[in-house]
């Protein structure tokens, strides 16, 4: 985001980390999501080249590391009150924080 994790957690409370997780669930970004746009073009582009019988190649042969695993609406939203829920207990214990 441009901004040094010190001053991002004084800027932004819990809260609106919580929105931020679950609008990168439904629409990723980063390096990973370009790994996978730019993986399906070359998986086309190998596709209607390959060899005639042969089975379409896979996503991940055309990119670095695993292909992105989808989650559910379900576990999107588990995984967020999960971190919200951690971060208010260590915030009522008196830790830093905000939220």
């Amino acid at each position: 985001m441009g901004i040094p994790v010190g001053e991002l957690q004084q800027r932004m409370d819990s809260r609106e980390f919580a929105h931020w997780l679950a609008f990168y669930g439904l629409e990723p970004f980063g390096s990973e999501v370009e790994s996978l746009r730019t993986g399906i073009i070359a998986k086309t582009v190998a596709d209607v080249n390959r060899p005639k019988g042969k089975a379409p190649y896979p996503v991940a042969n055309f990119m670095p590391g695993k292909a992105r695993v989808k989650k559910t609406a379900e576990q999107i939203k588990a995984g967020i009150m999960g971190f919200v829920k951690a971060h208010n207990a260590r915030n009522r214990k008196g830790q830093k924080g905000n939220g």
